[in-house]
């Protein structure tokens, strides 16, 4: 599974900041002496090397800067979602609050906010349980079965194989995934299987 390219194609969507708009619930919130609206800022700016500084700073955010990443991931922009899911993951485990936001994430229309944020999810391990239903519904995600996502039709599988692996990383306490994990065994990527395979493996409490 390759690594989302993502600072060019992102920051050049947010050369105007303008489409976070009315949501103003993050503008008092801080991360490295640094408002919301600083950051926006940033990302919008012409120069690259200030676009650069922001997008490393805050997809490497620590667990000071979750807070704002939450409210971020509100945003409209899917430019903007994906930043925000790309550093709530880099500080997994380690910000278990994020979880919630993470599940519903999971659902995102935008294929590659789904694939961080399962990415993520499955760094929490059983503390994920709760993200359960929508983890589940991420594996039975296909091209052509529902509204159509936004990402090449490749990330589809890429999102259902990181679903499975969020599912196996939960272990025993996914029993109820299982039904969907022994489907995912006849997909028809054989990354989707293999991580199928291993996450039923994990999940399968040994008989006695």
């Amino acid at each position: 599974m390759k690594m989302r390219s993502c600072c060019q194609s992102i920051l050049g969507a947010l050369l105007l900041v303008m489409f976070w708009g009315a949501a103003t619930s993050a503008a008092t919130l801080m991360y490295q002496g640094k408002s919301a609206d600083q950051w926006l800022e940033m990302l919008g700016q012409s120069d690259d090397a200030i676009r650069d500084q922001a997008f490393v700073a805050l997809i490497q955010a620590d667990q000071s800067g979750g807070e704002m990443l939450l409210a971020f991931m509100g945003s409209p922009h899917p430019g903007l979602r994906t930043i925000a899911v790309m550093g709530l993951n880099h500080m997994a485990p380690s910000y278990p609050e994020s979880i919630p936001g993470l599940a519903e994430a999971a659902l995102d229309v935008n294929l590659n906010i789904r694939y961080w944020a399962l990415s993520a999810l499955r760094k929490y391990g059983n503390q994920a349980g709760p993200a359960m239903p929508n983890i589940i519904l991420a594996l039975e995600t296909y091209p052509g079965q529902g509204p159509e996502l936004e990402g090449p039709v490749h990330y589809y599988a890429d999102a259902r194989a990181r679903a499975a692996e969020a599912l196996g990383s939960i272990g025993p306490a996914a029993q109820v995934a299982l039904p969907a994990l022994q489907k995912s065994l006849q997909d028809p990527s054989e990354m989707v299987r293999e991580a199928a395979k291993r996450a039923i493996e994990s999940i399968r409490v040994p008989a006695q």
